[in-house]
């Protein structure tokens, strides 16, 4: 009898053991492990822990392809959905959801949004070029832009479109690091992303000896970013404003953290209740700076209304969208 009880208080500690190691994990899946996702979800993910009840250990788990929808969419069909896993995803992954496709197999609006750390109405999005300018230079000669498997809506096309360039597009770079380094082996003339991407990933670009500088810049209409007030938008060689307008609304949630659907209301608060303390807090803003990551939150409740605005634009405008690849 004393052995039984010995071995029945043995099972219900390893059982105790195991849930509480359970429940003191929280995985963020992140679409690279090697770029400006990355690195913020491992500098905010120990911010977002001490905020939560239970004080998980973060684990990143990289669940790379696809530009991204291969996270986007573990995330809405495999991840468990009881709060032990959140993810961010690259800030293009609403606005592909809206537009649909083959290899779309979420809809953005029923993930469990609990914010942004970074707005991108205070970013940039602008082609990097190892080549000097202006723009216009292109027009004559051509341009090799390196990318990622972009499968719809390609903001190398509607570059190329609207600034009338001669464009060679090399596709096939597994995340933006690789594409980066492309432009610093001279593989490639020239990538486009955002500026709070280059900062924390390559922010030697954005020095003033740099080899690789902005030819143009995009994602707030006729606004210039007040750090390159020379480079100018593509809005001001755009006849069809209305069409940029609403590719330029996928460059607001610049790093969403979403949970999938479906995990309980309660825990939907904590995670969202934590962000809000997170996003605050005085060591993470300090530590933020320090490694180049921008913060500028979006709560849940934006977040969701950003997105349901993305999905409600005039389908005339998505269809076109659908169509530039």
């Amino acid at each position: 009898m004393v052995l039984y009880n010995s071995m029945l208080r043995f099972v219900i500690a390893l059982l105790f053991l195991t849930t509480s190691t359970l429940a003191a994990e929280l995985r963020i899946v992140v679409p690279s492990a090697s770029d400006g996702y990355a690195m913020n979800a491992r500098v905010f993910g120990k911010y977002l822990s001490r905020y939560l009840p239970e004080k998980p250990t973060i684990v990143i788990q990289e669940v790379p392809g696809a530009f991204s929808l291969s996270a986007a969419n573990y995330l809405y069909n495999v991840a468990p959905k009881d709060g032990t896993v959140i993810g961010t995803f690259y800030r293009n992954i609403s606005f592909l959801g809206a537009l649909g496709g083959t290899n779309v197999n979420y809809d953005a609006r029923k993930f469990t949004w609990i914010g942004s750390t970074a707005d991108g109405r205070h970013d940039a999005y602008m082609l990097w070029s190892n080549k000097p300018g202006p723009i216009e230079r292109y027009r004559t000669e051509e341009i090799i832009i390196g990318s990622e498997n972009i499968t719809t809506a390609n903001p190398v096309v509607l570059v190329r479109d609207i600034t009338k360039i001669k464009v060679k597009e090399v596709t096939g770079y597994n995340n933006s690091a690789a594409a980066r380094l492309a432009v610093d082996r001279n593989e490639v003339d020239a990538v486009i992303y955002g500026l709070i991407g280059i900062r924390s990933g390559k922010s030697e670009w954005i020095k003033s000896d740099s080899k690789v500088f902005p030819l143009i810049q995009f994602g707030n209409g006729l606004v210039r970013h007040k750090d390159y007030p020379t480079v100018p938008t593509l809005e001001e060689y755009a006849d069809d404003k209305t069409i940029l307008s609403v590719y330029e609304s996928q460059n607001i949630l610049i790093r969403p953290f979403v949970a999938p659907p479906g995990i309980s209301p309660a825990r939907a608060k904590e995670l969202r209740g934590a962000f809000n303390k997170a996003v605050s807090d005085l060591e993470f803003l300090v530590e933020a700076a320090r490694a180049k990551i921008d913060v500028n939150p979006i709560d849940w409740e934006d977040s969701e209304a950003i997105v349901s605005a993305t999905y409600n634009a005039p389908e005339s405008s998505l269809n076109y969208l659908r169509d530039m690849k």
